[in-house]
């Protein structure tokens, strides 16, 4: 273990705080969690003590705590005056700094990612504190428990709100010396795009704010699993099932548009299903395109989202042209993976990946579901379609199209060889994009049992 869990946990031993078996404990803990836990993580986690009593502890240790916001030295309690708000000089760059409130929270204690990731921020002195890009969130209405998820900047607790009286999922970036500006940015922008969504099939966002150096977003609790997860599982699903749990998705996609929301990173991992009712739930509008905002996170050239699902034109990074239908691209390629099992484009190396997706069509999906209706085919392969004019124009149209390809009917379905030759004038061909006439060759008859493919 590291020396400076040692020295925290002789500190809370010699205080009476813990006994050596409590001790034991908390250094099984860290052994298992194989560096992603610290000592006085784990004792303030499983409330062993307090943060007041873990401050305490640290400043005993002398503990490198107390951080310059100018140019990050650390300084020991004793190094630092006693009295509030008193400035002193820092020996890392000479600015006058001064140490506003000694305090840490629960949640600051349990975003840490190391004991040198725990800190307690000075002020430079003269410091204008102007109002904040979000407004401040009452952090003590939240009961913190356990941890879901944690990203590079990022964790993510459930938590129970005390005035409501109902479980949260309570995100909270740390920021830090080394976190992009960014990545603030757009978690501010997931809470604001969001915020505005009230739909069965997206996540409700209740809260955003920040708490001194914490940001957090309070957001609905959704027990279930990813979509990713659920495949995983069962391999794939039968046809009309993953059509039906489609139509919600585009039900919840077409909302966030109506909005003028585009997510840009729709993806098996982000959506949920729930337990309790199997609806699919979408989540992470991180790296979302708000056109009320009018605000651009992503310069031209950039390419953002999950490489397996992003569209053509987010792929050459023509961030002015993605809307609704590149999210469309993304829908039928997630609705590809859930009927066929496999990606249509599909590689380890990235750079094979984007090139897959520019140039080459992807393998008809009867070729891997043989007893898939040749209208739900037509609604997955135009999803797909490189150019943007050429696929639904909205997630509604694709809804209306797949709804009538699960009835039966061709309604909405158009021959894709009449799209085509209506569309040829004015496309130029990619690369080496193949005949797409290997799409509608001529396949023998399904077998005679109706109904969904096996899973």
């Amino acid at each position: 273990m590291r020396d400076l869990d040692q020295d925290l946990l002789q500190a809370a031993v010699d205080r009476g705080l813990i006994d050596a078996e409590e001790r034991a404990r908390v250094e099984r803990a860290v052994a298992r969690s194989r560096g992603k836990t610290y000592a006085a993580q784990v004792l303030v986690r499983e409330r062993l003590i307090t943060c007041e009593e873990l401050l305490t502890l640290q400043n005993n240790i002398r503990a490198k705590l107390y951080e310059c916001p100018s140019c990050r030295r650390r300084f020991p309690r004793d190094e630092v005056p006693k009295k509030r708000r008193r400035a002193f000089a820092c020996k890392g760059c000479g600015k006058k700094i001064y140490l506003e409130e000694a305090a840490l929270s629960r949640l600051e204690v349990l975003t840490s990612r190391d004991p040198l990731d725990l800190t307690v921020s000075l002020r430079e002195a003269g410091e204008v504190l102007t109002s904040s890009e979000v407004s401040a969130i009452d952090l003590d209405r939240y009961e913190v428990g356990e941890e879901l998820g944690r990203g590079g900047y990022g964790v993510v607790f459930k938590a129970f709100h005390k005035d409501l009286q109902r479980d949260v999922a309570l995100k909270v970036l740390r920021p830090s010396a080394d976190l992009p500006r960014v990545t603030l940015e757009r978690f501010l922008r997931e809470g604001r795009s969001a915020s505005r969504l009230r739909h069965p099939n997206v996540v409700g966002i209740y809260d955003i704010g920040r708490c001194k150096d914490l940001y957090a977003l309070a957001m609905e609790f959704v027990p279930g699993r990813s979509l990713k997860q659920a495949i995983k599982e069962r391999k794939r699903l039968p046809w009309r099932e993953a059509g039906e749990l489609m139509l919600e998705v585009l039900d919840g996609v077409e909302h966030a548009h109506r909005k003028g929301i585009i997510h840009r990173d729709l993806k098996p991992t982000n959506i949920i299903i729930e337990d309790e009712t199997g609806r699919p739930r979408i989540i992470d509008f991180g790296l979302a395109k708000d056109l009320e905002a009018d605000v651009a996170l992503t310069q031209a050239g950039a390419i953002v989202g999950t490489p397996y699902y992003l569209s053509p034109e987010q792929i050459e990074g023509r961030s002015a042209s993605v809307d609704a239908r590149s999210d469309v691209f993304s829908l039928g390629v997630i609705l590809y993976f859930l009927v066929c099992g496999t990606r249509p484009f599909q590689s380890k190396i990235k750079s094979e990946v984007y090139a897959l997706i520019l140039n080459e069509e992807p393998a008809p999906p009867r070729d891997h579901v043989p007893d898939l209706p040749s209208a739900f085919e037509e609604v997955i392969l135009r999803a797909m379609e490189k150019s943007p004019e050429d696929r639904f124009q909205s997630a509604a149209e694709m809804r209306s199209a797949l709804a009538a390809a699960l009835e039966g009917t061709d309604e909405g379905a158009v021959s894709r060889t009449t799209r085509k030759a209506r569309a040829a004038p004015r496309r130029s061909p990619r690369g080496n994009r193949k005949d797409s006439r290997r799409r509608t060759r001529e396949r023998p008859p399904p077998p005679p049992a109706a109904g969904p493919s096996p899973a």
